[in-house]
């Protein structure tokens, strides 16, 4: 009886062994999953502020490039109405200037047919 006694106790200290190895084995894979979790959370949170600053740096370049566009506009813009105003100018010029040397010859055709008409 004393040697099954033995047997069992012997048992009874690898099965207690056992499970203080799956209970140890459990604790580590917890703590690999656990570290795993964290490092795949800061990897998240780097890559969101990678593309934060990605998304500033494309913002930047967005609007000096409007920036830029609304200048060369701008200059467009600006030139396109001093040529209109120089073409105003220059036909304005040559109306008067007509007006001045065919005025007469104007307001006496236009009494002349004034005057026939009635």
């Amino acid at each position: 009886m004393e040697e099954k006694k033995t047997v069992l106790a012997e048992e009874g200290d690898n099965l207690g062994s056992v499970i203080k190895h799956l209970i140890d084995f459990d604790a580590q894979q917890r703590a690999v999953i656990s570290a795993a979790l964290d490092e795949r959370e800061a990897k998240r949170k780097g890559l969101e502020q990678e593309r934060v600053e990605i998304d500033k740096k494309y913002m930047l370049r967005a609007d000096r490039a409007l920036e830029s566009l609304q200048i060369k506009e701008n200059e467009k813009a600006e030139k396109e109405i001093n040529a209109l105003q120089n073409a105003a100018a220059k036909n304005i010029a040559e109306l008067e200037k007509k007006a001045e040397e065919n005025g007469d010859f104007w307001i006496e055709e236009i009494f002349k047919r004034t005057i026939s008409d009635n």
